[in-house]
C-alpha cells in the first residue's frame, strides 16, 4: 500500500551470503596447482581459505593452519570435511556458530550445493557496521525512553552537575547545560552517551519499575564493553573482527539485546 511508503522501518535482515563472497565471485585454484603456487596466491591475496575448483565443482580447499598466518603452513581438505552452514543463515546464528565452533571459516550451502565462503575478515563487511550501529542505536533510544518515563531529570542533572568525576561531570552535564543557556529544549536523557546507561542504572536503579529492575545485570556492559564497540561502528576503518575473540563481544551483544528489548516491552 502507498501509505506503507510512509513508515520509516529501521530494522533489516542480515544473512550470511550478504557477507560471504559468492561462488561466482571467489579467486579459487584448480586441482593441479601445486602447494607453492597456491601458498603465494593466499599470502598475496591474505586469503586464510581458498577454493579448489574442477569443472565448476568445489572438490576441496586449502586453509592456513593458523587465523591469519599467510606466510605459515597450508593444508589440503576435501571439500566433505568442510564446516558448512546455510547460506541464509541469520547474522545473529552466524556470529553464534563462529564464537560456538571457534572456527575463522565456513562454506555456505543450499542442498549440498556450495554456493559460498564466509571468513572472519568477511564480517568486516560495511553491512556488519550498520547492523551493529543500528541495534546499540535502538538500545540507547530504549533506554532514553525507560529514563524519561520513570526517573526524575533534576535528580539527575544534579547528579551529573555535582558529580566530583571532572570528566563524567564534562562529558554530560555540561554539553547540556550549554544547551539550556541557549534556550534550546531539551532532556538530560537526551545527552547521555551509551556509557552512561551504567551510572544511571546504578545511581538510579530504585526509580527504575520493578518488573524492569534485571536490566541492571547488563549495566556493566555498556560502561566499557559496549560503549567501545559502539566507537568502532562508528569508525568502520577499524576491524570489528580480527581475532576469534572479537566474536564474544558481537555474541554477547545479540543475545543481551534480545533479553533487553523483551524487558523493555514489559
Amino acid at each position: 500500500m502507498i501509505k506503507d511508503k510512509f513508515i520509516t522501518k529501521f530494522d533489516f535482515d542480515l544473512t550470511g551470503s550478504q557477507l560471504a563472497v559468492s561462488k561466482w565471485d571467489w579467486k579459487s585454484v584448480n586441482d593441479n596447482t601445486s602447494e607453492e603456487e597456491v601458498k603465494k596466491i593466499m599470502n598475496e591475496n591474505q586469503f586464510d581459505v581458498i577454493p579448489i575448483v574442477n569443472k565448476a565443482d568445489v572438490i576441496g580447499f586449502w586453509s592456513t593452519r593458523q587465523n591469519g598466518a599467510f606466510n605459515g603452513g597450508i593444508n589440503r581438505h576435501n571439500i566433505s570435511d568442510a564446516p558448512k552452514l546455510y547460506y541464509q543463515i541469520t547474522y545473529k546464528d552466524l556470529i553464534a556458530k563462529f564464537f560456538d565452533e571457534k572456527r575463522h571459516y565456513f562454506f555456505l550451502e543450499d542442498k549440498d550445493k556450495i554456493l559460498g565462503l564466509i571468513t572472519l575478515s568477511n564480517l568486516n563487511n560495511h553491512n556488519s557496521y550498520i547492523y551493529i550501529y543500528q541495534i546499540l542505536s535502538d538500545l540507547e533510544i530504549g533506554f532514553s525512553k525507560l529514563f524519561k518515563e520513570h526517573l526524575d531529570a533534576k535528580k539527575v542533572v544534579n547528579y551529573f552537575k555535582e558529580n566530583k568525576n571532572e570528566e563524567i561531570r564534562k562529558k554530560v552535564y555540561e554539553p547540556y547545560s550549554n544547551l539550556v543557556k541557549e534556550n534550546i529544549h531539551t532532556s538530560i536523557f537526551d545527552c547521555l552517551y551509551i556509557s552512561d546507561i551504567h551510572i544511571i542504572l546504578k545511581e538510579f536503579l530504585n526509580g527504575i519499575p520493578n518488573n524492569k529492575k534485571s536490566l541492571n545485570k547488563y549495566s556493566i556492559k555498556f560502561a566499557k564493553k559496549y560503549s567501545d564497540l559502539r566507537n568502532t561502528t562508528m569508525h568502520p576503518i577499524r576491524d570489528l573482527f580480527s581475532q576469534i575473540e572479537d566474536i564474544e563481544t558481537i555474541n554477547d551483544l545479540l543475545n543481551d539485546y534480545e533479553e533487553i528489548k523483551e524487558i523493555l516491552s514489559k
